[in-house]
């Protein structure tokens, strides 16, 4: 499931992400243990001043973990990127 996930969703979803009305996203942070920048794609809804972020993964998700332990990471949305704390 993994291979399918890297090889066909996820660079699927990537292409995605760039059309300004598509509701993917893709969240950016640097890898703890290697220092690399990976990108993930994600659902996101605008809410007010910030986002809801969809974890169809659950909370267990690897991203999210990392994300939790840097604290921030980057979204890139409809053309634009945020910070996000």
């Amino acid at each position: 499931m993994r291979f399918i996930d890297n090889h066909v969703t996820s660079p699927f979803l990537h292409k995605l992400a760039a059309f300004r009305r598509s509701p993917f996203a893709l969240i950016q942070l640097m890898d703890a243990t290697t220092g690399d920048l990976s990108e993930t794609p994600i659902i996101v809804e605008p809410i007010g001043s910030g986002f809801l972020l969809a974890l169809p993964d659950g909370p267990d998700a690897e991203w999210y973990a990392e994300i939790l332990a840097a604290g921030h990471c980057t979204l890139r949305w409809h053309g634009r990127i945020y910070e996000l704390n």
